[in-house]
């Protein structure tokens, strides 16, 4: 029988709830001009390196303007020789006007 897990964390932010969500589905192009450690961004259309083998991650990506959720789930390539499913999951939770909180959720 496989193992079925789930892993959930809900972080505190110190932000508008529907600002810190426009930043990642309407303005990620700005994420470097925002963090300073950030220096560079590179687009890698989900290749990635296992033990020194080149691997595949397809995903499909879904926002939901209502509730403040980024849903990115897994549809192929090599992740899946290991996992039935693979889904990360982010839902900003308006809390107040400048504490709010976030919670990812990975399948």
């Amino acid at each position: 029988m496989p193992l079925v897990e789930e892993l959930s964390r809900e972080v505190e932010i110190k932000a508008a709830a529907t600002e810190f969500y426009n930043i990642f589905t309407h303005h990620s192009f700005n994420l470097p001009n925002i963090s300073q450690p950030i220096q560079k961004v590179d687009v890698h259309d989900g290749n990635y390196t296992i033990d020194g083998k080149a691997e595949i991650y397809k995903e499909r990506e879904e926002f939901d303007d209502n509730d403040l959720l980024i849903s990115m789930i897994g549809v192929g390539g090599d992740m899946f020789k290991y996992y039935k499913a693979f889904d990360v999951i982010f839902q900003v939770v308006p809390r107040g006007p400048k504490l709010n909180s976030v919670v990812l959720r990975m399948k």
